[in-house]
């Protein structure tokens, strides 16, 4: 075999004929092993992947391709498209696998690469069997390990076919949500195929997907540009063959479920299905799935509708096959080889106990964070934060100073609020805002804070919105009455009837110091007060967001102040009418 090295993917119609022509060869062509999907993944994660695409040649003829991508200390290889692809391959004829592996590793060595990682690679797949001979002629401590099941449905005769079809239109779940549904509107599937056609969906298909993990408590990887990007490319460079396909259900015009598939070879596949969180109670993603099975039984040229990665219990009532992905990690450091063992031998130990798993990843969790931030401060923060602390807790106070908000209060607001609204928070707008600032940590654990608060409909929320309808501030309202102040210990007694309190605002790190905070609180406190409630906030002393929150109308009329480590309770100490502390009285 003759060996060429890329350190990158061309962009050749040459070289993408013959990758796509020694797809076919594969045991089972996928979609994951085209040049359009390594290019794709390319062009998405440009500025983090040092691609080492390995061809050889036979002659002129391709008979093998690595795509391979190496960690920024060139110490470790792995697949190209591991993070994107739900199974991943070396690319040759099966019976040329051993050689082309054989080859790789050799080329690795040459290289200066001590370590190669692949997952995600088939059970079923002539890699696995060539590998522990290949490993052992060239020096590599080898490691198989299981990964995931991926669930199937095999469509197979016509007769199951048939039998399959008629099962899924009488299931209730089926039935119960269709009939919901229609009477909102008719309801229809389609399938869009072409890059005109996908283009102008898939935001909204993003800003779902992202809206419905934030209703489970979790962050989608759609909250990343490069993510959004990557499902751009492969639209743009599939579509060309008829290969990708983005399923809709709607209702009337509106669209309440998707699928990003493909269909290859005779697979479609369910690759990141979503759907509207309002419309979850009707299943609305088991309907799309459920059409989608029942129009692949009616095409001929379809053996397998592919339900991927995943372990969501859904997939269960439709599979009636699986297939099994592998890990192997090749490295010549036997110190590695066993550390990997012992850390999977663990993992395996502790999922064992599902309180013991969820106790470890909250642990690691935060100890990630953790490191995270101090990473962030670097050493001199670190120090400077530290001092601060411990001052805090020798001398210091807390105190929660208490705003009533009046009409008739002169209000300065910022110039800059044309195009400005507020609107009721709810999850698109939540995932809107996760998507525009994805980079920010501290903004993300708002935003699933905020999320966890909405599903539990223990408060009101609200967000400034621009023209573009991207959030700009976040606040929230609920009743006076009962409201608890965790810093103080306290809960609290409504000064009149009526009393609303405004509180957890926050602003994105990227906006601030553009007034979106006083516009957002003024705009709250007058929505309140015109449904009938007298509006109130408070801020920390440590905040300095007095002056701001006085300059919309609110004045200041008591604090709240709990002494460190003093042995005292709550303090509540008043205001006259020039916000100075006049009285002072155990609470």
């Amino acid at each position: 075999m003759r060996l060429v090295l890329h350190r990158d993917i061309p962009d050749d119609p040459l070289l993408q004929d013959q990758w796509n022509t020694l797809v076919l060869q594969m045991e089972r062509p996928e979609i994951f092993y085209t040049h359009q999907w390594s290019l794709a993944v390319r062009r998405a994660f440009s500025d983090s992947l040092w691609p080492m695409l390995v061809l050889a040649y036979e002659g002129e003829k391709l008979t093998g391709v690595a795509a391979l991508t190496t960690d920024s200390s060139q110490s470790t290889a792995s697949f190209l498209c591991s993070t994107s692809a739900d199974y991943c391959d070396l690319l040759s004829h099966p019976d040329q696998r051993a050689e082309f592996l054989e080859v790789v590793l050799a080329e690795l060595r040459r290289a200066g690469v001590p370590s190669l990682v692949l997952t995600s690679i088939p059970a079923e797949s002539a890699t696995i069997k060539a590998m522990s001979s290949a490993a052992r002629e060239n020096g590599y401590h080898l490691f198989v390990r299981p990964t995931a099941m991926c669930a199937q449905v095999d469509l197979g005769s016509e007769a199951e076919r048939d039998k399959l079809k008629t099962a899924l239109g009488k299931k209730k779940i089926f039935r119960y949500s269709m009939n919901s549904l229609v009477k909102e509107g008719p309801v229809s599937f389609r399938h869009l195929v072409t890059w005109e056609a996908i283009a102008p969906v898939l935001s909204s298909f993003s800003v779902a997907h992202v809206a419905r993990f934030l209703a489970m408590g979790r962050i989608s990887n759609l909250v990343s540009a490069r993510r959004r990007l990557l499902l751009s490319e492969l639209g743009s460079l599939l579509s060309e063959s008829g290969r990708v396909v983005v399923s809709q259900m709607l209702v009337g015009e509106r669209p309440i479920a998707w699928n990003y598939g493909f269909q290859f070879r005779g697979s479609w596949f369910w690759y990141q299905p979503t759907f509207d969180t309002s419309y979850e109670r009707l299943s609305p993603g088991y309907c799309l799935l459920s059409k989608m099975i029942s129009e692949a039984c009616d095409k001929p040229e379809m053996r397998v509708v592919d339900l991927g990665l995943g372990s969501e219990g859904y997939k269960e009532r439709f599979s009636n096959s699986a297939r099994s992905t592998l890990h192997a990690s090749l490295t010549k450091s036997h110190g590695q080889h066993m550390r990997e063992i012992v850390r999977y031998s663990a993992a395996q130990a502790v999922k064992s106990i599902p309180r013991a798993e969820t106790a470890v990843r909250g642990v690691l969790g935060y100890i990630g964070s953790t490191r995270q931030r101090f990473e962030q401060a670097g050493r001199s923060g670190r120090a400077e934060r530290g001092m601060k602390r411990l001052t805090t807790m020798i001398n210091g106070c807390k105190e929660i100073v208490f705003y009533q908000w009046s009409e008739d209060r002169p209000q300065k607001l910022p110039r800059s609020k044309e195009g400005l609204s507020l609107m009721p928070l709810d999850l698109e707008i939540l995932a809107i805002g996760a998507i525009s600032y994805e980079t920010e940590a501290d903004t993300i654990s708002y935003i699933l804070r905020s999320a966890r608060r909405l599903q539990s409909k223990t408060a009101q929320g609200f967000a400034l919105v621009n023209r573009e309808r991207t959030p700009v501030h976040f606040c929230w309202a609920r009743d006076f009455e009962g409201f608890e102040i965790p810093q103080l210990d306290t809960r609290l007694r409504a000064p009149m009837e009526n009393a609303a309190m405004i509180f957890d605002c926050w602003t994105p790190q990227s906006i601030r110091e553009r007034g979106f905070f006083r516009i957002a609180l003024s705009l709250a406190a007058q929505r309140l007060s015109t449904s009938g409630n007298e509006p109130w906030t408070l801020t920390t002393v440590a905040n300095h967001s007095g002056r701001g929150i006085e300059s919309v109308g609110f004045e200041r009329k008591y604090s709240m102040i709990k002494k460190m480590l003093a042995w005292q309770r709550v303090r509540k100490v008043t205001f006259n009418s020039a916000s100075r502390k006049v009285e002072a009285q155990a609470s």
